[in-house]
């Protein structure tokens, strides 16, 4: 079986997820028949905000099921997670970013301190 090396174009539009302003995941891509000027409207910055609340969303259920999991209320400091004090308040960032031609059309930030740490990882 011969297999073929795909070509991989660099394309106009790309999203980027960091954590702590380290890259995460990072995609390009084209969109057709794209409409000028549709990247500056409120669809555009509420489509965004659903996808932010998506990621939230399902990091905070995996959350969920970590806890579930791993915390034993008998033993709490049995897991280093659930031991010692919870991190501060926005010392753990999660940031999407949406570029056009290279330039940050829209970006969201929110706080990720709260997610258990193999979670954030």
């Amino acid at each position: 079986m011969e297999v073929k090396e795909k070509d991989y174009k660099e394309e106009r539009f790309e999203f980027t997820l960091f954590v702590n302003d380290n890259i995460i995941c990072k995609r390009n891509f084209r969109i057709f028949n794209f409409i000028e000027g549709s990247m500056n409207t409120l669809e555009f910055k509420e489509t965004v905000d659903s996808v932010v609340k998506l990621i939230d969303d399902d990091l905070k259920s995996k959350s969920r099921v970590f806890t579930w999991y791993y915390f034993n209320p008998n033993e709490p400091d049995a897991f280093e997670e659930f031991a010692g004090k919870p991190l501060e308040p926005w010392t753990c960032t999660f940031k999407l970013v949406i570029s056009d031609n290279k330039r940050e059309v829209i970006s969201k930030i929110w706080d990720g301190s709260a997610y258990p740490k193999p979670i954030r990882e």
